[in-house]
């Protein structure tokens, strides 16, 4: 299931705290050393974030014209009925009707599937970029010497120096420049 933005936000809030408290805890033990990254301008700017907006929107583009095609089709039929009214029993009229109406349903249901399937596909694709950020952060932490990196979006303020994103950007690129979007089912 999609985090929405506000859940989304409320999650990295309570990473962060619980992430601070953990640096205060180490911080007793010694002194540690934070970096910070922009995940969401890593996934906006680099190659492979560029490749998964650009699938998602040529699809979505499909899946609306598609929608746009079939509407327009029952329209024509619902027009046709309408003027072929007068020549029809009553109870003919009606189920002709209540046909067009479920065919009208049936399609918002398929659209609104297609719409749903790209949505997961797109979520899929971006945990597998998250999945190659991993092993990019840790190398980060390991050249700077940090123990632990934050992303931008729970931090309030914070000295100059620390942001590693183009750093990560740089080896994103290198290492994952496109993958491929498929438009999936939910899971139970």
């Amino acid at each position: 299931m999609a985090l929405t933005s506000r859940a989304f936000g409320f999650a990295a809030a309570m990473f962060a705290v619980v992430s601070l408290v953990s640096v205060s805890q180490a911080n007793a033990a010694g002194a540690t050393s934070i970096l910070t990254v922009n995940t969401e301008q890593l996934f906006l700017q680099s190659k492979v974030g560029q490749s998964v907006r650009s699938q998602i929107q040529t699809m979505a583009q499909k899946i609306q014209a598609e929608g746009r095609s079939s509407q327009a089709s029952l329209q024509d039929e619902a027009n046709k009925l309408t003027q072929q009214r007068s020549t029809m029993a009553q109870e003919q009229f009606q189920q002709k009707v209540q046909d067009l109406q479920k065919r009208e349903a049936d399609l918002q249901a398929r659209m609104q599937k297609k719409g749903s399937e790209l949505q997961n596909g797109g979520e899929v694709a971006r945990n597998q970029v998250e999945t190659a950020l991993r092993p990019i952060f840790t190398d980060l932490m390991t050249k700077h010497g940090a123990d632990i990196i934050i992303d931008t979006s729970v931090i309030v303020a914070s000295k100059d120096g620390l942001d590693v994103t183009q750093e990560a950007m740089t080896a994103l690129n290198a290492r994952l420049s496109t993958v491929t979007v498929t438009p999936t089912a939910a899971k139970p």
